[in-house]
């Protein structure tokens, strides 16, 4: 499959998954409700406080601060350190548009969680982590060798799963919101994706 029939393919997926957001809200409750209720057991304070730090890795501001190291470690190999910038930029505005069109209701959060005001799909955390870490991983699979790739390419996929989990164990996201947000997220990844060199 070609660069183009992968976006394609993605930008069709995360098309139909908005689009049952929009107008079959209810297809998505029948997903979403029974991984909220199996998860539910797990949502003790230290699982909370866990999360609240795991979640903040892709924050507006450990994002920022995350990409502006990657950037800086990037700086003799600047088609890799554009790529980053593009994706976290295409995927951050578009993430943001969406969710103001559908305007989706967050679930209902913790009791010891403060209540997001924003909107719930599709999740930025999840977008963002896809964005990020996808695009850390990717970029080391080209330019580290040995362990060292191993490594933070096992890392960086690490984070994508534990920071989508904290969205739904800290009751901010459904699960549909941060499938959305992986799906955006790797839309954009593909989309810019570099040649070989």
């Amino acid at each position: 499959m070609t660069k183009t029939q992968s976006a394609s393919f993605l930008g069709f997926l995360f098309i139909v998954l908005t689009y049952c957001a929009w107008q079959f809200p209810e297809a998505l409750r029948a997903i979403d409700i029974p991984i909220a209720y199996a998860l539910a057991p797990l949502q003790t304070l230290a699982s909370i406080q866990l999360f609240l730090v795991i979640t903040a890795l892709a924050g507006v501001l450990g994002t920022f601060l995350i990409a502006a190291g990657a950037v800086y470690f990037l700086r003799n190999h600047l088609r890799y350190a554009r790529f980053l910038v593009y994706v976290l930029l295409g995927s951050t505005l578009s993430a943001n548009l969406v969710k103001i069109l559908i305007a989706r209701i967050r679930p209902e959060p913790l009791l010891w969680f403060d209540p997001l005001l924003t909107f719930s799909f599709p999740s930025g955390h999840a977008t963002s982590a896809m964005a990020l870490f996808g695009s850390i991983a990717f970029i080391s699979s080209r330019l580290a060798r040995g362990y060292t790739r191993i490594f933070v390419c096992t890392v960086s996929l690490a984070l994508v799963v534990l920071i989508g989990l904290s969205r739904l164990m800290l009751g901010a996201h459904f699960f549909s919101d941060v499938l959305a947000g992986y799906i955006l997220g790797l839309f954009w990844i593909v989309l810019f994706l570099p040649k070989k060199s």
